[in-house]
């Protein structure tokens, strides 16, 4: 089990992003199965300007910093089934909201996705390759994501239909 607190800039004028990373594994049957699990949590920030169009003293035209909030719940599993290499299965969920709050009238989208996992990892280096297919059980809450949503999957800037993920790590 561990805690990581990462600060992520992305764009120093336009989006600013805190991302707070709770880590679990347990391993069993002698390290031949492990289970982890990742909770994450990303408050953002996004300054908007003001719009000259708009009628004075219109809210949503004024300069401001608008605020949202990511959940992400991740979680796996992998069987060693040779020395060095492992195959298992990730399932993530993905949410959304408008504020910096989980309370349920800021939510703006949840996605599930779940995929197959393969991995290998020597003493000094690590690579996992992963799928995640989006699965038909999102849910939307606002106007705009809803209009990003086709057969129950959330689309537009949001997410894809399948998400393929490499990873490569060293030991230094």
């Amino acid at each position: 089990m561990g805690a990581r607190v990462v600060a992520v800039e992305l764009d120093p004028v336009t989006l600013r992003e805190l991302e707070t990373r709770f880590i679990f594994q347990k391993n069993f049957l002698d390290d031949r199965l492990i289970w982890g699990a990742n909770v994450t949590l990303s408050p953002e920030w996004e300054p908007k300007t003001g719009n000259p169009q708009c009628a004075p003293g219109a809210e949503d035209c004024l300069p401001r910093k608008e605020k949202s909030m990511e959940a992400e719940f991740t979680t796996g599993v992998l069987y060693r089934f040779r020395p060095n290499w492992f195959a298992g299965a990730e399932f993530r969920n993905h949410r959304e909201y408008s504020a910096h709050s989980l309370a349920s009238q800021y939510r703006e989208h949840s996605a599930y996705f779940l995929g197959p996992t393969i991995h290998y990892g020597s003493k000094n280096w690590w690579a996992t390759l992963n799928w995640l297919h989006q699965l038909p059980y999102a849910s939307c809450y606002s106007e705009d994501n809803c209009e990003n949503t086709v057969g129950h999957r959330v689309f537009g800037d949001e997410h894809e239909r399948n998400i393929f993920r490499f990873r490569l790590g060293y030991v230094f």
